[in-house]
């Protein structure tokens, strides 16, 4: 008798874990197995979770790639600038390391015309073992067997894939297009991108120029092999424009050398590849001092990212000779900015 209720609880129990399974498969929330399909719409999570599965069953020939300053590009608008088939995949405070596992599923799976990448200053600055969030390995590797973590995973059931069955039911779901995308749940103001920064007291002594110089290298050495190895893709490479808030406290803490040498080191290297078209959005004075485009110091608008990728299709990005100037005339506009009046207005 306990025999047969034993026999009959693990039958049940098995048969419930291939429902479960199934169920998780079918919706497949993380695009793991396949795009979006059965009338289902995504439902935002965390990034690291789905980028993988976008990388390898979506269809395209460009990528959008970057941490969050690049989230709020819609695809589409590549697609009609650069007539391309392009996908989104972005990290939230990423890391390079990052961008190249997902651009190793990227290339392997698809031939790439371009690529547009946000090289930020921030991510530029830090080593790849500042890093705190690792990437879910079972969902990024060829590996089937670890993929138990994805199919009985409770989180990705509840968490997703029941939001996803009832915006099937309800018809509510978001195009394709928004994913990642966060800009409709901020406000854009220069009182609010104040009210997001806490000026900091000023440092006794600046940072060494050569501050970032290491963290750079290594962050370069990822970007360069991309370059290499990957001779027939053009890469388009941008630094976000943060806003004037970001250089106030760059200049309050003792920044601005190390900051600028770090840019003129990372630009004057990616300059050498054929293959690297460079776009310093940094520069342009009008926009960042326009908190009205901000939700705090180095977020901006979906409309800033639509003028970006505007200028990206309509200009070639900085020649070698142009990097020097350019980051003289911002450094002079920023060390002699008068950061008072922005607080006193």
């Amino acid at each position: 008798m306990y025999k047969r209720f034993s026999l009959t609880a693990l039958f049940s129990l098995a048969v419930l874990l291939v429902l479960f399974g199934g169920l998780n498969s079918w919706i497949d929330p993380m695009f793991h197995y396949h795009p979006l399909q059965n009338g289902f719409s995504f439902v935002d999570s965390n990034e690291r979770y789905y980028n993988a599965g976008i990388a390898r069953n979506y269809s395209y020939d460009s990528f959008i790639i970057g941490t969050s300053v690049t989230a709020n590009f819609r695809a589409s608008q590549f697609d009609k600038l650069f007539g391309a088939s392009t996908v989104k995949l972005t990290f939230p405070d990423g890391y390079f390391s990052d961008f190249d596992r997902v651009m190793q599923i990227a290339f392997e799976n698809r031939t790439i015309k371009r690529v547009f990448c946000g090289i930020d200053t921030n991510i530029l600055s830090r080593p790849d073992s500042a890093r705190t969030e690792k990437l879910p390995e079972y969902l990024y590797d060829r590996n089937p067997f670890n993929d138990v973590k994805y199919l009985f995973n409770k989180d990705v059931f509840f968490g997703q894939g029941v939001k996803m069955l009832t915006q099937r039911l309800e018809n509510t779901g978001k195009p394709f297009d928004e994913i990642s995308t966060w800009d409709e749940r901020f406000i854009w103001s220069k009182k609010k991108a104040l009210s997001s920064y806490r000026r900091p007291d000023p440092a006794a002594e600046p940072l060494p120029k050569d501050a970032y110089a290491e963290a750079a290298a290594e962050n370069l050495a990822i970007i360069t092999r991309w370059l290499t190895d990957h001779p027939d893709t053009e890469f388009y490479f941008f630094m976000a424009p943060y806003s004037i808030l970001y250089w106030d406290e760059a200049s309050r803490l003792g920044k601005i050398d190390a900051v600028f040498a770090l840019q003129q080191q990372v630009l004057e290297t990616l300059a050498q590849y054929p293959n690297a078209r460079l776009y310093y959005f940094m520069s342009d004075t009008d926009l960042i001092t326009d908190l009205n485009c901000y939700t705090d110091p180095i977020h901006y608008s979906a409309a800033v990212n639509r003028q970006l990728a505007e200028r990206m299709a309509a200009g070639d990005g900085l020649s070698p000779e142009e990097i020097a100037p350019l980051l003289a005339h911002l450094k002079r506009f920023v060390t002699s900015y008068p950061y008072d009046t922005i607080f006193s207005s």
